[in-house]
């Protein structure tokens, strides 16, 4: 019950937040276009979306907050409502993204991030929420550390929907990297050596 109230609290975050920051500082939208697939014959083809956004410090926290149209569709106009809170504790940064679309007002999708630099840490959390459920849908953790002269981090992953998790190793020096990929269903590694400064030589071996 507290995490369903604080999915609907954060809801009524988003759009609160979006329309403090209209009123203070209002600021025209922009249109951007994009080719999908190398066709454009019709709006679909163009992908055009209509986007507007804000910046703005609050009470020491620093928050942002816009709106994305999807103007491909001139009968329905789906769009996404967002806002972000930031702020930093003692080195360590944290933040809570929240994403309303149009055809699912009632739920939000949430992005919680903790990034500790002193320590090297990041943490994520992604998922999403309504009046009656509550989702964990993915969560991931980067660690990094120096280690016999270079650098290694360790990165891993949870898919809660699929109920898959994956891991990802890099050890890097000045002109070596190994990195190795090791989930359910198959391992990788790969070694990248730089050689006669401009050329790099990148071998792989995958096992299933």
């Amino acid at each position: 019950a507290i995490m369903l109230n604080c999915v609907s609290r954060t809801r009524l975050l988003v759009f609160s937040l979006v329309a403090s920051l209209a009123w203070a500082a209002p600021k025209p939208p922009t249109l951007s276009i994009d080719v999908k697939d190398g066709s454009f014959v019709d709006l679909a083809g163009l992908a055009p979306t209509l986007s507007w956004k804000r910046a703005g410090i609050v009470n020491g926290n620093n928050v942002e907050g816009g709106i994305d149209i999807s103007i491909r569709d001139l009968e329905s106009l789906p769009y996404t409502v967002w806002g972000k809170v930031a702020r930093s504790f003692s080195g360590v940064d944290v933040s809570v993204r929240g994403d309303v679309e149009a055809d699912d007002a009632r739920s939000v999708k949430f992005d919680m991030q903790v990034n500790n630099k002193e320590t090297s840490t990041k943490f994520q959390l992604l998922g999403s929420g309504g009046s009656s459920s509550f989702t964990v849908s993915k969560m991931q953790v980067n660690q990094g550390l120096s280690l016999f002269g270079g650098k290694f981090t360790i990165n891993p992953r949870y898919d809660a929907k699929a109920s898959v998790g994956e891991v990802t190793m890099t050890y890097s020096q000045p002109k070596t990297t190994i990195k190795v990929d090791a989930g359910r269903d198959s391992q990788k590694i790969t070694i990248s050596r730089d050689v006669l400064n401009d050329y790099t030589v990148t071998p792989s071996v995958t096992t299933k």
